[in-house]
């Protein structure tokens, strides 16, 4: 009697620690559940989200096809109208760099107001521009030449430099910047 009661106790502790145990036999549908979810589930979902990271990153890093890439700096902004007027004006003009059949151009505008919230930044951008060999091409308003342009880059810095229609167009010396000189002599030419 002993015997028994010893073991029936144990059951009801294993049964209180661990629940009800299933001590069915499983089918091979269910077993391929179990092994789906135990070793294939997380494999698939480690690949969608590394996919869900993976495209987006591709795509920031890709570089960008552009033709000419234009840093128009204003005062104020200019109205979108204005914006689209001269860069259908410019890749009317300009030349097909990239062999991709279109000429393509980047208009990145910097409004440097004081009267702005964020034209410290935009000054700062401006500058850097200046530093970085990828901005070659320049239309400012004449005021923000002189006061934020003109101090910073040498007299030789712009191999054109030409005013037209109350813009100040320019674009850099060098070997590097030939087509895009190419493209403002064309355009002032036109204007």
């Amino acid at each position: 009697m002993s015997k028994e009661w010893y073991i029936k106790t144990d059951t009801r502790r294993i049964q209180d620690t661990f629940g009800d145990i299933d001590t069915s036999v499983p089918n091979a549908k269910e077993k391929w559940k179990r092994h789906y979810k135990k070793y294939i589930l997380w494999i698939v979902e480690g690949i969608v989200a590394l996919l869900i990271l993976l495209v987006p990153t591709v795509t920031l890093l890709r570089p960008e096809k552009y033709d000419y890439t234009l840093t128009l700096v204003t005062a104020l902004p200019l109205s979108a109208e204005k914006e689209q007027t001269l860069t259908d004006a410019l890749c009317a003009v300009g030349e097909d760099v990239d062999g991709d059949g279109k000429v393509n151009l980047r208009l990145r505008s910097l409004t440097v107001s004081e009267e702005l919230r964020d034209a410290t930044l935009q000054r700062e951008m401006l500058i850097t521009s200046f530093l970085n060999d990828d901005y070659r091409l320049f239309i400012m308003q004449p005021a923000c030449y002189e006061e934020l342009v003109a101090p910073h880059v040498s007299d030789d810095f712009f191999g054109i430099l030409q005013e037209s229609d109350g813009l100040l167009f320019a674009a850099r010396s060098g070997v590097g910047a030939q087509n895009e000189r190419t493209l403002l002599a064309r355009y002032l030419e036109n204007h």
